[in-house]
């Protein structure tokens, strides 16, 4: 019987720790947009859309570094509210309409890249990235999600989250 007390006593302290588990989905952030890689977080002060023959992108730069770069990569500018499949994203990747590739560029790291999948534990799909228009602007909000990093070094995988306001 004291073993069924001491099973039981640990459930209820594991259940207590993840309850109070801080929610990593809640980062905080000042109306600004910003993007997390792991435990980093960058601040976006500028952005600006690019249109080329493939894509239409959107940037947002950091505050602390303007080489650091989040760049959202859709077929055509989003001209309406409406959620974006995120998918495993490199150069030369033709997407749908209603699809978004990621790319975050950190010159001291590397260059990561959306794959499409929420974590590494389930290997389900990536949430739906959600779009918004209010004035012209665009907004995204990205969430939590497994990146890629790929370098002549390693190989790695990250977490990403994040939301882009166009200014």
């Amino acid at each position: 019987m004291s073993y069924y007390r001491a099973g039981l006593a640990a459930l209820i302290i594991l259940i207590i720790f993840y309850a109070c588990k801080k929610n990593d989905d809640l980062l905080s952030h000042s109306g600004e947009g910003y993007w997390s890689l792991d435990t980093d977080q960058y601040t976006i002060t500028k952005t600006e859309r690019t249109n080329n023959s493939d894509y239409f992108i959107l940037s947002g730069k950091e505050s602390a570094s303007s080489s650091n770069i989040l760049q959202l990569y859709f077929k055509s500018q989003p001209t309406a509210n409406s959620k974006y499949k995120v998918v495993q994203f490199e150069e030369n990747v033709p997407l749908s309409s209603n699809q978004i590739g990621i790319k975050v560029h950190i010159p001291t790291t590397g260059t990561y890249s959306s794959t499409g999948i929420a974590d590494n534990r389930t290997w389900l799909p990536a949430p739906d990235a959600d779009v918004s228009i209010n004035a012209g602007k665009i907004k995204v909000d990205i969430p939590k999600m497994t990146t890629i990093i790929m370098t002549s070094r390693y190989l790695d995988t990250v977490m990403f989250q994040g939301i882009l306001i166009e200014k």
